[in-house]
């Protein structure tokens, strides 16, 4: 999926996977973001870790039609991972946290083929604009 020598400054393709989950990790904690004006907590980095560094290790291996699936399947089962029983603060008056309940649809990402990290990293920020729509907790619909 990703050229190997696209993965600069990385010793591999689950090392570059793994990076941009804890990117992701990051963003998601930093983020002025909020379900219904409630702040975000904790979702699950350790499983979303896994998973994106598997997922880039099998997309080292070409960009046949059933790899790109595979590797947007263990892609997609990580971002799900992360938000299923994530945490938002609640904002007063409420005192119940507001949890994550439906993890997102995964069927809104889609990837394509492509040497060009760049072009690569875009298009992931895009699809997770639009799959961040799609988590549904108590409380709330969708991530703004």
């Amino acid at each position: 999926m990703i050229a190997r020598s696209s993965i600069y400054g990385f010793a591999n393709e689950k090392e570059y996977g793994e990076y941009l989950a804890q990117a992701y990790d990051f963003a998601m904690l930093t983020s002025a973001m909020s379900m219904m004006g409630d702040k975000f907590i904790s979702g699950n980095p350790t499983v979303l870790k896994t998973m994106w560094g598997s997922a880039f290790k099998i997309g080292k291996s070409g960009g046949s039609p059933a790899t790109i699936q595979n590797m947007k399947d263990i892609f997609n089962q990580g971002l799900q991972a992360y938000w299923t029983g994530a945490i938002f603060t609640p904002k007063p008056p409420v005192m119940l946290a507001n949890v994550v309940t439906m993890s997102g649809n995964p069927n809104v990402l889609m990837f394509y083929n492509t040497n060009d990290t760049n072009a690569f990293v875009g298009n992931l920020l895009q699809n997770i604009k639009i799959y961040m729509l799609t988590i549904v907790g108590t409380g709330f619909v969708g991530v703004v």
